[in-house]
């Protein structure tokens, strides 16, 4: 999976992270204590990385909306405009 704003080092990351298989707490329990720190930093990484991505997902479509949503005030006010231009005219003509 890519988001808008991710590298592709984080796209192979995300890939990588949908192959590894988790381990339950379980599980994780009955490893020696250096591989359970080693899974859970490894975890860590890529949880960071996954909300680095995110966040930068969520700024561009944030940004995207803005931009949006300014074209839509843009529209309505020149809507707007014409509405009442076409309203004064309209009064001009029956004086």
């Amino acid at each position: 999976m890519k988001f808008p704003g991710q590298s592709a080092g984080q796209s192979r990351l995300s890939l990588n992270m949908g192959d590894r298989k988790e381990l339950s707490a379980g599980q994780l329990s009955k490893l020696p204590l250096e591989s359970q720190i080693e899974e859970l930093s490894t975890r860590l990484v890529i949880q960071l990385d996954e909300n680095e991505a995110l966040k930068a997902a969520l700024e561009t479509t944030v940004r995207k909306k803005e931009e949006d949503f300014k074209l839509y005030q843009d529209t309505m006010d020149q809507v707007k405009d014409i509405f009442l231009q076409a309203i004064r005219q309209q009064k001009q003509e029956k004086c």
